[in-house]
């Protein structure tokens, strides 16, 4: 579970405003609606036009829906709350169902649209350790350097070479700073994995 930072109000920014305007449009389907725009967010195709509803307000229902998703706001006082904020509490029931219905599909969803921001990826790598001696300054270092290569494979077509190589030297405390930015991109990527 990701935890809120910001309001439901600034996290929708303009789209927050928009979401009140559904009540003037009660001639939908609104549980129909909800489950169009997470298929339309999920990738699937899904005719919106056949709702008549202006784009920008789909546009923040959608974001709301995510929203409740990424943050997992998934049970009715979290729901009502929010809404209340952005003054659309008649929609809570048909949230609820809907959320909790869709949350393995929008959640897969978001996932793989995270994993498709970059296509870069990590193909192979290697590393030494060499003991630094001496250098210009001292005489007598005794350093410890890990020499880290890194070949990288971009996908076809968006660079000259399509694998890169990086190759850093690291002293014992960026190292440490390494493994431990790792660390933390690991517990990410497991958060999101749940």
């Amino acid at each position: 579970m990701s935890t809120r930072t910001l309001s439901v109000g600034e996290a929708l920014g303009d789209g927050a405003a928009k979401l009140a305007s559904l009540a003037d449009h009660r001639s939908c389907n609104i549980p129909e609606l909800f489950h169009a725009l997470i298929d339309d967010a999920c990738g699937r195709y899904c005719d919106l036009g056949k709702y008549g509803l202006p784009l920008d307000v789909m546009d923040a229902w959608r974001d709301y829906l995510s929203y409740c998703i990424r943050f997992d706001i998934l049970t009715k006082p979290e729901i009502d709350a929010d809404l209340r904020q952005l003054e659309a509490p008649s929609f809570v029931d048909a949230v609820f169902e809907c959320v909790n219905s869709r949350h393995d599909d929008m959640r897969a969803s978001l996932i793989n649209s995270l994993g498709q921001l970059s296509q870069t990826h990590l193909e192979d790598f290697d590393w030494r350790l060499h003991v630094c001696i001496s250098s210009d300054k001292s005489s007598v270092l005794n350093k410890p350097l890990a020499l880290v290569d890194l070949c990288l494979k971009h996908p076809d077509g968006t660079t000259q070479a399509p694998r890169e190589h990086m190759k850093l030297e690291l002293t014992r405390d960026q190292l440490a700073a390494l493994v431990a930015q790792f660390d933390t991109i690991q517990a990410a990527v497991q958060e999101l994995k749940l």
